[in-house]
C-alpha cells in the first residue's frame, strides 16, 4: 500500500495531480460560503492553479454555469458532456492544442483559451450564442485563411453566419493578440471585414499588422461596427478621418475633414456659450423681477405697468365699488375715501372725542353765562342752523356706514366679501360692478 502511494505521488510530481472525487470534496467543503455539498446545486467552480492534468468527474455538476480552470496542466478539452448548462469557460495557460468536446455546451457565452497551443479555430460554428472568444497568444494563423474562417462559416444550410447568431449580437469581441496570422486578406477581405457584429478586435502583435498600410485607418473605413481596435477605443471623429482617407482621397482629403471637424466643434462652443449667456441672463431678469415684486418702492413710471397691487389701487377699487355710499358724481361732489380702521385711528379719535368734551363743557358755560344776550341772535339763526345740522347729521351718517363696512370685512386687503360665506377677488367685485 505504501509503494501504491509512493508510485502516486512520483506520477504527481511528473504529469501532475489528478482531479479526484476526493479532490472536488475538498473544493466543495473549503468553503461553504461558495459552494454547496450537492454537486448539482454549484453554479461556478473553481479549479485554476491546482495544477490538474485532466478534466475528469465533472459529471455530477449539471448545474454548473462557469468554470474556472486557468493554470493546470490540461492537454485537451474534455469531461464537459454533462455540463449542458455552462456559459463561461476560462481554460487559459494550460497545454491545449485543439479546440474539441464542446458539442454538448451549445449555451457558451465566453470561451476563454488563451496562452495555449492552438493552431486553428475550429469546432466552434455549432455555438450560436459565443459572444467572446479568447485566443490570445496561441499559434494560429501560420495555415492562412482556413485557420480562422471558421468565424463566418455557417453550421449548414438553414443556419445564418457565426456572427449573426439567434440573439442577434453574434461574437462581437475577438482576441488574436501575439497569434501568427500573417495575410493580409485574412483581415480585409475574407473574414473580419463579413463579420457585422464584431464590435471588439485584438490583432496586435500579428505579423499582418505590419503588412497592411495604414493599419488603423483601414480597418476602422472598412468595419463601421468596430467599437474598439487593439488598445484604445474608435471615437466618431476617427471614424470620419479614416473614411476620408481611405474612400475620398487620400491625406489632402483627411486634412480638409480634419478642420472641418475643427470648425463645428467651434460652432458648437460658441453655440453653447451663447446659450449659456442667455441662460444667465433669463435668471437674472427673473432675479430683478422676484426682487421688485418684493420691494416697497414704485419702480415703474407707468402705475398700470406695475405688477404689486398697492394699497392705492385697492382703494380706488373699493371707491369704485362702493359708490353708492361714497357719492356719485351726478349727485354733487363725492365724499372722501375713509380710510380702514387702525389702531393708530382709534387712539386719535378718542384723543378728539375727549378733546370735544371739554370744548363742549366750555361751550355750555359760556352759554350759560351769555343766554340772556344771545336770545336774539340765536332766534335768528336757528332756520340756518337747522339746515346745517341735517347736512351734519348725513355726512356723519354716511362716514359711519363706511367705517362699518371696513368693520365687517367688506373690503379687505385680499378681496372683497359679498356675503358671510363667499369670498372673491378685487377683480371679480369690479366686474361684478360692471
Amino acid at each position: 500500500m505504501t509503494v501504491r502511494r509512493d508510485n502516486d505521488n512520483e506520477e504527481s510530481r511528473l504529469t501532475g495531480r489528478r482531479l479526484t472525487e476526493d479532490v472536488l470534496k475538498g473544493i466543495l467543503d473549503a468553503d461553504k460560503n461558495m459552494y454547496y455539498r450537492t454537486k448539482e446545486l454549484n453554479d461556478k467552480l473553481y479549479i485554476h492553479y491546482g495544477g490538474y492534468r485532466k478534466l475528469e468527474n465533472l459529471d455530477e455538476f449539471t448545474g454548473l454555469k462557469v468554470l474556472y480552470a486557468e493554470c493546470n496542466g490540461f492537454s485537451k478539452i474534455e469531461g464537459l458532456e454533462h455540463l449542458t448548462a455552462l456559459r463561461s469557460l476560462f481554460l487559459g495557460q494550460n497545454c491545449i492544442e485543439k479546440i474539441e468536446n464542446l458539442d454538448n455546451n451549445a449555451q457558451l457565452w465566453t470561451l476563454s483559451l488563451p496562452d495555449n497551443f492552438i493552431k486553428k479555430i475550429e469546432n466552434i460554428r455549432h455555438l450560436r450564442k459565443l459572444n467572446t472568444l479568447n485566443l490570445a497568444n496561441n499559434q494560429i494563423g501560420m495555415g492562412g485563411v482556413g485557420d480562422i474562417i471558421s468565424l463566418i462559416e455557417a453550421t449548414d444550410q438553414n443556419d445564418g453566419p457565426l456572427n449573426t447568431t439567434d440573439d442577434g449580437e453574434g461574437v462581437a469581441v475577438v482576441d488574436l493578440t501575439n497569434n501568427k496570422i500573417e495575410d493580409p486578406a485574412v483581415v480585409i477581405d475574407e473574414v473580419f471585414v463579413k463579420m457585422r457584429g464584431l464590435r471588439v478586435l485584438y490583432l496586435k502583435g500579428n505579423p499582418v499588422v505590419k503588412k497592411i498600410p495604414n493599419y488603423r485607418k483601414t480597418l476602422v473605413a472598412k468595419m463601421p461596427g468596430l467599437k474598439y481596435l487593439d488598445d484604445r477605443p474608435i471615437f466618431a471623429d476617427e471614424r470620419r478621418l479614416a473614411e476620408a482617407f481611405f474612400y475620398r482621397g487620400g491625406i489632402e482629403t483627411e486634412r480638409e475633414e480634419r478642420k472641418l471637424i475643427r470648425q463645428e466643434k467651434e460652432e458648437e462652443r460658441r453655440r453653447n456659450m451663447r446659450n449659456f449667456d442667455r441662460m444667465i441672463r433669463r435668471a437674472r431678469e427673473e432675479f430683478r423681477e422676484g426682487r421688485l415684486m418684493r420691494s416697497n418702492d414704485d419702480r415703474y413710471p407707468n402705475p398700470e405697468d406695475d405688477p404689486v397691487d398697492t394699497i392705492e389701487r385697492r382703494r380706488e377699487r373699493w371707491a369704485q365699488h362702493n359708490r353708492e355710499i361714497v357719492g356719485r358724481p351726478e349727485e354733487g361732489p363725492a365724499l372722501p375715501v375713509p380710510n380702514p380702521p387702525t389702531p393708530d385711528n382709534v387712539n386719535r379719535d378718542d384723543n378728539n372725542n375727549n378733546d370735544d368734551d371739554d370744548d363742549d363743557d366750555a361751550d355750555s358755560t359760556m352759554s350759560t353765562s351769555c343766554s340772556t344776550a344771545g336770545n336774539n341772535q340765536s332766534t335768528e339763526r336757528s332756520d340756518n342752523d337747522g339746515a346745517n345740522s341735517e347736512a351734519s347729521a348725513a355726512t356723519t351718517t354716511a362716514i359711519a356706514q363706511s367705517t362699518s363696512l371696513w368693520d365687517d370685512n367688506i373690503f379687505t386687503r385680499e378681496g372683497a366679501v359679498t356675503d358671510s360665506n363667499t369670498t372673491v377677488d378685487d377683480g371679480d367685485a369690479l366686474n361684478g360692478m360692471d
